[in-house]
């Protein structure tokens, strides 16, 4: 598969929100990078918006499309959100370093998926099923 417009959405996001999380740690006196809470939930949103932009939400729920790579991102997932909730209650700045590492890493498998998994096959047009169709007799 190649790469899309919306991968190169997600790596600007993802970009984005490494930067936010340097410019915090060379500390740099910009309004919202007064705390980790805050830098944590930006990168959060920052790392969720590029999944949803440039994940393949078209093929959620099919079971055909289910890998290694997929289950693999569905586990980083949940640990960023787990990260990015440790990061916010506790104000650690080592929960934020382990957020900015996986929102990172999920960004990078999604890439290499991307590009290794082939072009899923244009589905057969819809067909109404046979039982909704309606029968050619006529019911009195």
């Amino acid at each position: 598969m190649r790469l899309t417009w919306r991968d190169g959405i997600a790596t600007g996001l993802v970009t984005l929100a490494v930067g936010y999380y340097v410019a915090f740690v060379r500390g740099m006196d910009i309004a919202p990078l007064f705390n980790v809470r805050t830098v944590a939930a930006g990168v959060f949103m920052l790392g969720m918006t590029a999944c949803l932009v440039g994940g393949d939400a078209s093929r959620i729920g099919d079971s055909r499309s289910m890998d290694r790579g997929l289950l693999l991102e569905g586990v980083l997932g949940t640990l960023a959100m787990l990260s990015a909730t440790g990061a916010m209650l506790t104000g650690s700045a080592v929960v934020l370093t382990v957020l900015v590492a996986v929102v990172t890493l999920l960004w990078f498998i999604a890439i290499v998926r991307h590009l290794a998994v082939p072009q899923p096959a244009d589905p057969a047009p819809w067909t109404q099923p046979a039982h909704d169709r309606l029968d050619e007799r006529v019911h009195r």
